[in-house]
C-alpha cells in the first residue's frame, strides 16, 4: 500500500468519526454562533491593535517634548508635570489594551488541527485536509499549499471563514499562525 493510499484510507475513516458527530447535534447552530463570536472577536483585536499602535505613538512623543520641555528650564516644571501625568495615564490605558487583546487572543488556544495531506499535483503543489476543532466540533478545512515558497496558498473552510489568500487571513495571530505552522510541518516532513 503506498504512502499516498494509506493517507486516503485515515482521512476516509475520519470522515465516518465527523459525520457521526454531526448527527442529531446542533452543529449548523453552533457553527453560526462560533462563526459570529469569531468574526467580532477578529474586529475587537484589530481594534484594540490599532489603539495600542496609537497609544505607543502618543506616549513617545510626549516623552520627547518632556526631554525638550526639561532643557528649557525650571520656568517650565508645571507644563512638564502635565505631560508626565498624560504619559503615566496614556501608559495604563496601553497596559489595560494589551491585557484585553491578551484576554482576546486566549479564545483561540483552544484549537487543534490535524493534518493529513490527500493529495498531491507535483512536487511543488499539495492539498491537505485540515480537521478544525472547536467545543464538541470538528470542521473540515481544505488548504492548498505551495512547498518549495513554504506559503498556503488557499484556504476553504466550506462557509467557517470565506476562501481567501493567506496574506489576508495572516492578522488572526495565534490561530493561524497554529494552522499554517501545522500544516506546512506536515507538507515538508
Amino acid at each position: 500500500m503506498t504512502f499516498m493510499t494509506c493517507n486516503v484510507l485515515k482521512v476516509c475513516n475520519y470522515n465516518k468519526k465527523i459525520n457521526s458527530l454531526f448527527s442529531g447535534s446542533n452543529f449548523e447552530e453552533d457553527l453560526e454562533k462560533f462563526t459570529r463570536k469569531y468574526r467580532d472577536a477578529k474586529k475587537e483585536n484589530y481594534d484594540i491593535l490599532k489603539k495600542c499602535e496609537e497609544a505607543r505613538r502618543t506616549r513617545e512623543e510626549l516623552i520627547e517634548s518632556c526631554k525638550k520641555l526639561e532643557s528649557t528650564g525650571g520656568e517650565l516644571s508645571d507644563i512638564k508635570n502635565s505631560l508626565e501625568s498624560e504619559i503615566s495615564k496614556i501608559t495604563s490605558d496601553h497596559k489595560l489594551h494589551k491585557a484585553a487583546y491578551k484576554t482576546a487572543l486566549q479564545h483561540y488556544n483552544n484549537f487543534d488541527f490535524n493534518v493529513a495531506i490527500v493529495e498531491s499535483s507535483d512536487d511543488d503543489i499539495f492539498v491537505a485536509n485540515v480537521t478544525f476543532k472547536f467545543a464538541k466540533h470538528i470542521e473540515p478545512i481544505k488548504i492548498v499549499v505551495n512547498r518549495n515558497q513554504r506559503k498556503i496558498i488557499e484556504i476553504d473552510s466550506h462557509g467557517l471563514m470565506d476562501t481567501q489568500n493567506f496574506e489576508d487571513v495572516n492578522f488572526d495571530p495565534l490561530f493561524f499562525c497554529n494552522l499554517r505552522q501545522k500544516v506546512l510541518d506536515s507538507v515538508n516532513s
